[in-house]
């Protein structure tokens, strides 16, 4: 506090922002194009904000680079990205609701040395949410979401003493 002697004075007048998750659409309007935060800000709950930023930056190149209409190029950008970008904007409000309460749980601890446990067995059909997320690039975040799905579903399935979960990952092609 020596170091801060006006503390209260210096905390008054630069008071907390807030989180927020934006939702917004559309991201074009002619030829102008929202991308990044501006298009799709995300909690940081996740990480993966500035990632997300960059792929909106390598999908448009991509785009840009076919040479089509840009009005139409806008549009595809939209309809690829959209989805990926609502995946990681849910699946950082989850991370952050499972840091804020669910770490405390008593099958927290089980839950995740069992996903862990999965994962060693069985590492080209359960990868976990969080680690496809955070170190696989090359899954987008829709396809991340919709495989954490499947896999609680497992989990829970282990959990609760079934003997076969596994076939919900053969049934989706996991």
């Amino acid at each position: 506090m020596r170091l801060l002697p006006d503390f209260d004075v210096q905390y008054a007048r630069h008071p907390q922002g807030k989180l927020a998750t934006l939702y917004c659409w559309p991201w074009h309007a002619g030829r102008t194009l929202l991308i990044g935060d501006a298009a799709h800000a995300i909690v940081p709950f996740h990480g993966q904000g500035l990632n997300c930023g960059f792929e909106d930056c390598v999908a448009l190149a991509r785009l840009l680079a076919e040479g089509a209409d840009l009005v139409q190029t806008c549009i595809r950008f939209e309809r690829e990205r959209r989805p990926n970008t609502d995946a990681i904007a849910a699946m950082a409000l989850e991370n952050y609701e499972e840091m804020r309460a669910h770490v405390l749980a008593p099958d927290f601890v089980r839950r995740k040395q069992l996903a862990a446990e999965l994962e060693l067995r069985f590492p080209d059909r359960f990868i976990a949410r969080y680690a496809m997320v955070m170190f696989h690039p090359e899954i987008p975040y829709a396809e991340a979401q919709r495989r954490g799905a499947l896999q609680e579903a497992v989990l829970d399935a282990l959990l609760a003493g079934n003997s076969e979960p596994l076939r919900l990952l053969d049934d989706a092609g996991l």
